[in-house]
């Protein structure tokens, strides 16, 4: 079964699901992005734990009074897949395989030369071009369980899953739409969450080395906040400079991910140019700040100008991701 699962156009909700969160986005398509709807709904910690549902019986429960409050009933869904089960692998094939015939050999391939970290995958490819007289491919893969059981529990709330994505994809396909002009050839996309960070290395618009981190700093002093029927905020009860101290240890990893991609993956010649931050963590600002600072490249940065709400929202910038999920297939 290939990652990308149906394909569909017509008023096409945009769901992310997370450990403390459930979002959403329809989009009205033209020029520039216009989100039409939104909303989210936060979550306690247990249902949902390193991007598996763990409690399906209040997961559905909650889902489905989210689905008749944003009144989404019986509407086709995007969703994304948890970021901590991707793999992304780079890959040579014989020239010889037809591409229609290419997931039919990664299948017989599983295994033996292809290896995976979990059984019975659902994946996706793009052809890269040819290398050493073979085709060069991306493969992204995925647990079929968990893709399963998140269209499993949609299905059963009256949804209609189309498509699934991953997160740093969506993340670049929005900054790809709305930067026209030149793209630096290796660009790194942070993803600073209440509950994990992933970086993702993109060179020439593919995503080439991807890595996941949990979040878990003193988890137990986040306190969530409802602020409207619609939003919701995360208060943190301990010292934002403890907090902050701990974090080294998450920007040390970044450091090393880009020490590794420009020494071991490129010999020395090339590394990260450009950085694109976001997530939604209630101190994303100050983590950018600490970034940029300490690394010292180009920040690129969503044209928030040329994204448009329908009406305000306590976080714009949280639905950024889903905002690049909605132009999924739109040139």
């Amino acid at each position: 079964m290939a990652l990308s699962l149906f394909s569909g156009k017509n008023k096409i909700i945009n769901l992310e699901i997370k450990e403390h969160v459930i979002r959403f986005v329809e989009l009205k398509q033209g020029f520039t992005p216009v989100v039409s709807k939104c909303g989210e709904r936060l979550l306690d910690p247990g249902i949902i734990k390193d991007g598996r549902i763990m409690d399906s019986n209040t997961f559905k429960l909650i889902l489905e009074e989210c689905i008749r409050d944003w009144k989404l009933q019986h509407r086709q869904v995007r969703f994304l897949v948890p970021d901590s089960y991707i793999v992304i692998r780079k890959l040579e094939i014989p020239n010889d395989i037809a591409d229609d015939e290419m997931n039919s050999y990664l299948y017989l391939e599983l295994g033996t030369s292809i290896h995976l970290p979990f059984d019975e995958p659902v994946f996706d490819t793009v052809l890269l071009g040819e290398k050493n007289g073979k085709k060069e491919i991306l493969l992204f893969a995925a647990p079929e369980s968990i893709v399963e059981d998140y269209r499993h529990v949609l299905e059963e709330c009256k949804l209609k899953p189309i498509a699934a994505d991953i997160s740093p994809l969506s993340i670049y396909r929005l900054y790809d739409y709305l930067e026209k002009d030149h793209h630096p050839n290796h660009v790194m996309v942070i993803q600073f969450d209440m509950t994990s960070v992933n970086h993702c290395i993109f060179h020439q618009k593919k995503p080439v080395f991807m890595r996941h981190n949990i979040l878990d700093i003193e988890a137990k002093k986040w306190e969530k906040k409802i602020t409207g029927p619609h939003s919701g905020k995360w208060i943190y009860n301990g010292d934002k400079n403890v907090y902050f101290q701990f974090l080294e240890d998450v920007f040390k990893e970044i450091e090393k991910v880009m020490s590794f991609y420009k020494y071991s993956l490129n010999n020395g010649q090339t590394g990260v140019e450009a950085l694109i931050i976001t997530g939604d963590h209630p101190f994303i600002d100050e983590i950018t700040k600490h970034i940029e600072k300490r690394f010292e490249l180009p920040l690129k940065r969503f044209d928030e100008q040329a994204i448009h709400f329908a009406y305000q929202t306590e976080n714009d910038s949280s639905y950024y991701v889903l905002i690049g999920l909605g132009l999924k297939g739109v040139r």
